[in-house]
């Protein structure tokens, strides 16, 4: 079985991926996530790579690479993961305020692909 996520236009794609990762902290958040799993959907360099040959917005970027100490967090400072977790979401809340929502947000087939 295969399916992707897709946008065709970039806003498309940075809402998506601001939102992928807000749902993401929130789960590890929540610890039904582990930062493992969360590294293995998205927190990762290979993601950084594919968001920078794709242009795309470089608070987003600096999003992601933030996501690459989680790990460091919760090994060197466990009693601020939490913190540094909320620090996140607030940017990435504050970031999904500055884009515009695609012309028909409706239209799932836009980046649900089979």
């Amino acid at each position: 079985m295969h399916i992707s996520l897709s946008a065709i236009e970039k806003g498309e794609m940075e809402r998506l991926i601001l939102v992928t990762t807000l749902g993401l902290l929130e789960s590890l958040e929540s610890r039904v996530l582990t930062i493992d799993e969360c590294q293995g959907y998205l927190f990762s360099p290979y993601t950084k790579s594919i968001l920078d040959s794709k242009e795309v917005d470089k608070a987003i970027i600096a999003i992601i690479e933030k996501t690459l100490y989680l790990e460091d967090y919760e090994s060197l400072l466990p009693d601020d993961l939490a913190e540094y977790i909320e620090h996140l979401k607030r940017d990435i809340l504050d970031l999904i305020k500055t884009r515009e929502a695609p012309v028909d947000i409706n239209e799932a087939k836009q980046w649900l692909d089979e």
